[in-house]
């Protein structure tokens, strides 16, 4: 009961939220999160595993049946400029209102799916085994850690925690981040003629990319390609035309492209911008780097395609079902930005939906929160799912 005195759901969910934002776990530290998981998952009946990279599961189980999969990641984006929270970013309860960084993305929605998944323990009906993982490191890469996860669990059906405001979510965009470069010829700036500008072969790269014609998507309209950071070298310069300048372009995609389709469209434009001032190009994806709290070192392309699932088909006809039946409202739709659903769905095929609690608009931002009410609800939707994914047939 939201505005009284707490019900035994909402005082589970809201202590385990709290326990979890409490646990700070900036990527890639995220080892005091995923222990305070462990423990949360243990006194909630699940064995409780982790693997090599630090990725924490919960296992319950069901009988002979299918797989599922609950993912929601536990590392969080730092809290940034501490002047603009008026709340604790290690969490609280304000109102009717939870405070705190990873409240909504995805801290919240992971232990929602904990408290369902407890409801469910001991009643008949039920077959199968639900796998809980709270994965690492998705804001360093979306799919890379839940991959991992994918090895050691094959689930027949993912469903993937992010915030979607209670609706059920059937695809994403994909998002890859490209570097080009282009390399060009030293010279004294007395003499800029004797080299090649680098920086200003890439200015014209730059403004010739702004006519890329995008792939357009009924479902997540045209492809995004967007400069987000530019360096060249030397830096700093001293009397030096510089001789190479690299952009990076963080690339939204649809359905149907692929991380070499984007690599050669690209290139398609700047290999003749600095063919005709003499320069050399290199198109290639970026690549993320870092060393989980495990100590597992990680190296991979920023590549996370699109997917989208059909909505007639299971899961999503099942799970909507479900959904309606405590919500007449329930709803799909897709997410804009990009989660770990790219790795299951759209790299290996399998089906996958995502649905959280709260409001993805809130994510990464100062007094980051959701209502109690929005977590509670969380409970129930993700009881419905795992109870329409998990019934004996």
């Amino acid at each position: 009961m939201i505005g009284g005195a707490p019900t035994t759901v909402q005082a589970d969910v809201v202590a385990s939220t709290l326990r979890l934002v409490a646990a700070t776990s900036v990527s890639p530290a995220a080892e005091p999160a995923a222990k305070a998981l462990a423990c949360i998952l243990d006194a909630h009946g699940f064995t409780v595993t982790v693997d090599d990279w630090g990725n924490t599961m919960g296992h319950l189980d069901f009988g002979p049946g299918p797989t599922v999969l609950f993912d929601a990641h536990v590392d969080t984006v730092e809290v940034g400029d501490l002047s603009r929270w008026t709340h604790d970013p290690a969490g609280e309860v304000v109102g009717d209102r939870i405070v705190g960084r990873g409240v909504v993305d995805t801290k919240g929605p992971l232990a929602a799916a904990i408290t369902a998944a407890h409801g469910l323990a001991g009643h008949p009906g039920f077959c199968g085994r639900l796998v809980i993982s709270g994965s690492v490191d998705e804001e360093l890469a979306e799919g890379p850690s839940l991959g991992r996860i994918l090895d050691q669990v094959t689930p027949d059906v993912v469903v993937i925690g992010e915030p979607s405001a209670g609706t059920l979510r059937i695809g994403q965009r994909g998002r890859a981040e490209v570097e080009v470069e282009i390399i060009g010829t030293a010279s004294h700036s007395a003499f800029p003629e004797a080299g090649i500008n680098a920086v200003e072969v890439m200015a014209e790269a730059i403004i010739a990319l702004r006519g890329l014609p995008l792939k357009q998507d009924p479902h997540f309209g045209a492809g995004l390609l967007t400069l987000v950071s530019i360096r060249s070298e030397p830096y700093p310069s001293q009397s030096t035309v510089p001789s190479r300048c690299v952009a990076v372009f963080d690339r939204r995609t649809v359905v149907g492209e692929s991380d070499l389709s984007i690599l050669e469209e690209i290139r398609a434009v700047v290999e003749p911008v600095a063919r005709a001032h003499g320069a050399g190009s290199d198109i290639r994806p970026a690549r993320a780097r870092w060393r989980t709290w495990r100590g597992h070192d990680v190296d991979v392309p920023v590549y996370a395609p699109a997917w989208f699932q059909d909505p007639e088909q299971w899961p999503v006809a099942d799970v909507l079902a479900a959904l309606r039946r405590n919500d007449s409202g329930a709803r799909t739709g897709t997410w804009q930005f990009c989660t770990h659903g790219s790795e299951s769905a759209g790299r290996r095929g399998i089906p996958t939906v995502g649905f959280g609690p709260g409001d993805p608009g809130q994510a990464h931002t100062a007094d980051e929160s959701m209502s109690l009410a929005e977590l509670c609800a969380g409970v129930e939707g993700y009881r419905a799912i795992f109870a329409a994914l998990l019934a004996e047939r």
